[in-house]
């Protein structure tokens, strides 16, 4: 409950707001949010490849929740060119999963580990009955990784009839990242200028 009469002022306001246009409640709750708190909680910051890979280890994948409209391949790869990991140079690989994939994405998995490179498994979703091989295989591989190797995986987010089907130790050692595309013009331009210095 507000504290101040200020706040309590505010307060009503939006509760009259939700009476007479229910419909505005959104908009004023955003409004009393950036007046109060800041514009940092309202205006969603663009997505940053570097900063979120210098906070992982070889012990947790960055997993890529996918949105229509985003493609975090390209973030990847500029990321590992900056590292002199490049799918050229085999030290950054890239599989897109689908049937048949298993035995192909199992041994590049230790191979990459191994030698200290990377690896973006690509539609994780695709690959339901898998996913328990890879969880067992990441628990397997991160202990004895070169400091060096990273994972990262990419999904749909799951629909209500489709369960679990990224386990969930998948989930809790991975950094996860829902980089959805802009929902308005000035989110576009913010992340159109966010890749200026």
């Amino acid at each position: 409950m507000p504290k101040s009469h200020k706040d309590i002022s505010e307060f009503h306001k939006i509760m009259l707001i939700k009476i007479m246009r229910p419909d505005r409640v959104t908009a004023a709750l955003r409004n009393y949010v950036r007046v109060k708190f800041g514009d940092r909680y309202i205006d969603a910051r663009p997505f940053d490849v570097y900063k979120t890979n210098s906070e992982s280890t070889k012990m947790n994948p960055l997993f890529f929740v996918l949105f229509p409209g985003v493609d975090p391949i390209p973030n990847v790869v500029e990321s590992a060119a900056k590292k002199g990991k490049t799918i050229e140079n085999g030290k950054l690989v890239s599989l897109s999963m689908g049937q048949g994939m298993e035995p192909l994405a199992d041994r590049l998995l230790k191979q990459q580990a191994a030698a200290g490179d990377w690896i973006f498994l690509q539609n994780c979703h695709l690959m339901p009955e898998w996913m328990k091989d890879l969880e067992r295989q990441l628990d397997e591989i991160g202990p004895t990784a070169h400091k060096d190797y990273r994972c990262f995986l990419s999904s749909e987010p799951p629909g209500p009839s489709q369960g679990d089907i990224i386990p969930q130790a998948v989930l809790q050692n991975s950094i996860k990242i829902a980089n959805e595309a802009p929902a308005s013009l000035k989110d576009n331009l913010n992340r159109a200028f966010s890749n200026f210095s």
